[in-house]
């Protein structure tokens, strides 16, 4: 019987220390990040279809609550918690070289989902005001494909020329915005798509003879020619 109970009381001790280890060991998995995207949403449950509840800016600091799939639930630093699309968080945890990797990685897979997708939207017909597959204006159609993949972006041309980075025409990666004066002038953007690389880009057309969503080549012609400027928003 002594025997018993000695076994007894080395188990509930071994249980214990697992206990405390475990513990332990989900304490040091805790992380806090950093928002990685120009605008990221905060929403009240993950996915997409959630209810947006509020919006974080690159740099800001975050404490990591738990996750869900592709989705972290995180608290700001003034308080506020909600569901952020994990893609868009650097973790502190990892090490700056290790960081810089993990996001240029998760920068190009994310810009040929978006490239990808805006591709199964070819041949919607073009609607001034237009957000929805039922009809896209040019801005429209852009904010519409990021938007699925929970980035803000704002509803006209040239405020969206305002988000991001700049980039050079000739440093152009998938997934860049382009932005065009179509009215010939120079003096404004008027139009704006995504690029998808090798030299073309997809955006929802409004001439008199394809108003529809295309690809068009941006390395000659009339685009070439009324080309203004590049922003990078997938950092």
């Amino acid at each position: 019987m002594l025997q018993l109970k000695k076994m007894i009381s080395g188990a509930a001790t071994i249980v214990l220390c697992l206990g405390l280890f475990a513990f332990s060991s989900f304490a040091d998995e805790i992380h806090t990040g950093t928002v990685s995207a120009s605008v990221l949403n905060l929403r009240n449950n993950p996915g997409t279809s959630s209810k947006v509840i509020g919006s974080m800016t690159r740099g800001d600091k975050l404490s990591i609550l738990e996750s869900s799939g592709d989705w972290l639930k995180v608290k700001t630093s003034e308080g506020d918690t909600g569901w952020a699309f994990s893609r868009y968080i650097a973790l502190s945890k990892d090490s700056d070289e290790n960081t810089s990797d993990r996001q240029s990685d998760i920068s190009t897979a994310l810009s040929e989902q978006i490239v990808k997708f805006s591709k199964t939207l070819l041949g919607t017909e073009y609607l001034y005001g237009g957000t929805t597959p039922k009809g896209f204006d040019c801005s429209g159609f852009v904010q519409y494909v990021f938007k699925q993949f929970d980035i803000s972006l704002e509803r006209v041309a040239s405020s969206q020329a305002a988000q991001g980075v700049n980039v050079s025409s000739r440093n152009l990666s998938a997934g860049d915005l382009v932005f065009f004066d179509t009215d010939g002038g120079h003096n404004s953007i008027t139009h704006v798509g995504i690029y998808i690389g090798g030299g073309q880009f997809i955006h929802a057309a409004s001439g008199s003879s394809t108003r529809k969503v295309v690809i068009s080549d941006i390395t000659s012609g009339y685009y070439a020619n009324n080309f203004m400027k590049a922003r990078r928003v997938i950092i």
